[in-house]
């Protein structure tokens, strides 16, 4: 089946459009991309990642969504990352954020190029975010990249298999075996 995607749409479009859709899509540059549908190692991540920040930061300061909350990374652009953490205070009926300071996707086949391409360089133009992390979905791999003390990103990112993933940004670690605990 063949969906029409409109094009050339505002943000405030882009929200009107998409209450009337049954597939969920992202606003890349004015055009909506179809998210895709997602296994179960997929959400069993993303649960494991929520459960762990949760129980380390300072949710007085910090909050922390999932996938259903999009982050502004341009004039006419919304991503769903699948996991954010952004500063408290928030104003609970809006629909996005621009101040993102962790963003984590898991890769599906269909989004790797994405994710690790024109996705990483909306992310890491927002002056907000400090750290972006890629996990992949069925088996213990993790790129990460943080901002280094003077606010440059580096180019290749620290690759984790084991051990522990240690965000400075937000004093979090977690244990790599823990972010894949039930994935099989």
């Amino acid at each position: 089946m063949n969906i029409h995607l409109p094009t050339k749409l505002t943000i405030e479009e882009f929200y009107l459009w998409a209450q009337a859709q049954d597939d969920r899509c992202e606003l890349v540059e004015g055009v909506p991309k179809l998210l895709p549908h997602v296994r179960l190692n997929h959400t069993l991540i993303t649960n494991n990642i929520v459960h762990h920040i949760l129980g380390q930061i300072d949710r007085e300061k910090l909050i922390v969504a999932n996938g259903d909350f999009a982050v502004q990374t341009g004039p006419k652009s919304l991503r769903y990352a699948d996991v954010m953490v952004m500063p408290a205070g928030k104003d609970g009926k809006i629909l996005s954020v621009d101040d993102a300071i962790v963003l984590f996707e898991v890769l599906s086949k269909s989004t790797m190029h994405d994710d690790f391409g024109a996705k990483r360089a909306e992310y890491q133009a927002l002056d907000s975010l400090k750290a972006y992390v890629i996990l992949a979905q069925d088996e213990p791999m993790i790129w990460l990249w943080q901002r280094d003390k003077d606010g440059n990103w580096r180019r290749d990112p620290e690759q984790i298999s084991t051990g522990i993933l240690a965000l400075q940004a937000i004093s979090v670690e977690i244990e790599v075996d823990e972010l894949y605990r039930g994935v099989n």
